[in-house]
This record gives structure tokens, C-alpha cells and sequence, in this order.
């Protein structure tokens, strides 16, 4: 009885033994034809970072001028659009240098004739003169400057003159006036409309002077700096002089009738 009892033990264990071996030789089997599941799947390892020490450096030896330049742009063709044209500042075309014209000035030829008296004769008592025509030629255009030495000069023309026939004038009613225009119309601003006139600040016109300046000019202008650039031989002065009156008294016989 004891003899089976042991018997039925070492059965029992021999059979938990298989069992147990058994178990562990199929669970190896189910993992291998098992997949793993996507959690199981092994991850990759972590990249060490790279420090900035150890990035490669640039090459010593590149240089600027491996990168193209604007001038190995391909210029698209009439068929191209998509491309824009780069212009560059070597490219562009220069504008051109616009021409100045140059101001008013004397011309070089300032050989004119003119006619003007020396001398006017007045009333001693009179305080005002009317001066005769003035005439010059020689030049298409002309300046003529008038200084009045101790007088006030007048040209009743001057409030008539209209500018868009090309006559200038400046300083009426002064002792320094110009006009300039065509040789024809600066005269005519001085010679119309009873002439030039001259008259005295202070008692009688006698002794005073009148200096006239003619200027040959490339164009008309009354610019008081080209006054003195003309010829020293196309300045003239009239002096006002007084006129002679004398008094003779003749002696005759008289008879008386009875």
C-alpha cells in the first residue's frame, strides 16, 4: 500500500514535470511565429549631435568669384517671359549731357556806328532837355545803358513798350536806365514819343551830362553788369550847354514931325 502511494507520487510529479516542460517548449515556438507588435519593434538609437566644433569648416580656397555674377545671367528671349531681365548699372545706357544754353552776353564783334550830339544847348534857365534821336548800327541786338549825372532820366515810351514784341527796359525815372531789344526797337524806346529827357534835380539843367553805353549782345537783356564790357569807342556823353543870347542895342536918328 505504502509501496503504491510513492508510486502514484512520483507520476504525479513526473507528469507535472512534462507538463511544465512542455508549457515552456511551446511558449518558445508561439514566439517565434508570433510578429512582435509594433511596440516591441526595436528603436533606433539616438544620433549624437554633432557640436559645432566638429562641423567641417569651409574650404580655405573658395572665393567670391566661383558665385556667378549678374553678367552670366542668361537674358531671356521674346519667347521666354518667366524670367525677368536683371540690368545692371554697366549695362544701363548713360544719359546723355543735355546742352546748356548760354546766357545773355557782349558778342566779340562790337564795331557799331553810332550817332549821338556832343553838346546840347538849353535855356540857361530852363531845368529840363529833350534829347535829339540817338542812331546805331552794327549789331542785331543791343543794350544801350544811360547814366544821367545829376539828372533824372524820362522815356515817355516806356509805359507803351509791350513786352512780347521782345523790348526790355528797366529804370524810368531814374539816373540809370536800360533798354535792349533789336538794335531797331531798343533805339525806338529812347527816340519815340519826344525822346529821351533829361531833367535837374536841383535848379537849372546847365552843366550836367548825360553817358550813353552801347552794348552789341548775343540776345536782348538789360543786365547792369554787361554795361561796361562794351568798347571804351562805343560810349558817349552829352554835355547840356547853355544857350548865347546877346543883347545889342543900336542907335538911330529919330525925326519928329511937326
Amino acid at each position: 500500500m505504502e509501496h503504491d502511494r510513492k508510486y502514484r507520487l512520483k507520476r504525479a510529479f513526473a507528469g507535472f514535470f512534462i507538463l511544465i516542460l512542455f508549457s515552456q517548449v511551446a511558449r518558445t515556438m508561439a514566439a517565434d511565429l508570433i510578429a512582435p507588435a509594433p511596440t516591441d519593434i526595436a528603436q533606433p538609437t539616438e544620433t549624437p549631435s554633432i557640436s559645432p566644433s566638429d562641423s567641417p569648416s569651409p574650404s580655405p580656397t573658395e572665393s567670391p568669384s566661383t558665385s556667378p555674377t549678374p553678367s552670366a545671367i542668361p537674358t531671356p528671349t521674346a519667347s521666354d517671359t518667366s524670367t525677368p531681365v536683371i540690368i545692371t548699372p554697366s549695362n544701363s545706357p548713360s544719359p546723355s549731357p543735355t546742352p546748356t544754353k548760354a546766357p545773355p552776353h557782349a558778342i566779340a564783334n562790337q564795331a557799331l556806328v553810332i550817332h549821338v550830339p556832343q553838346i546840347v544847348n538849353v535855356d540857361p534857365r530852363a531845368n529840363s532837355v529833350a534829347l535829339p534821336a540817338i542812331s546805331a548800327t552794327g549789331s542785331d541786338f543791343l543794350l544801350v545803358c544811360a547814366f544821367g549825372n545829376g539828372l533824372t532820366l524820362d522815356a515817355y515810351s516806356s509805359d507803351q513798350l509791350d513786352p512780347k514784341f521782345g523790348t526790355l527796359f528797366s529804370g524810368d525815372r531814374s539816373s540809370f536806365i536800360r533798354t535792349s531789344g533789336s538794335t531797331a526797337s531798343a533805339l525806338s524806346a529812347l527816340n519815340s514819343a519826344g525822346g529821351l529827357r533829361g531833367i535837374s534835380s536841383h535848379g537849372s539843367i546847365v552843366g550836367k551830362s548825360i553817358t550813353l553805353e552801347f552794348v552789341a549782345v548775343s540776345e536782348p537783356t538789360i543786365n547792369p553788369a554787361l554795361c561796361n564790357v562794351g568798347n571804351l569807342s562805343n560810349t558817349r556823353t552829352i554835355e547840356i550847354a547853355a544857350l548865347g543870347l546877346d543883347m545889342d542895342m543900336k542907335q538911330a536918328d529919330v525925326r519928329l514931325n511937326k
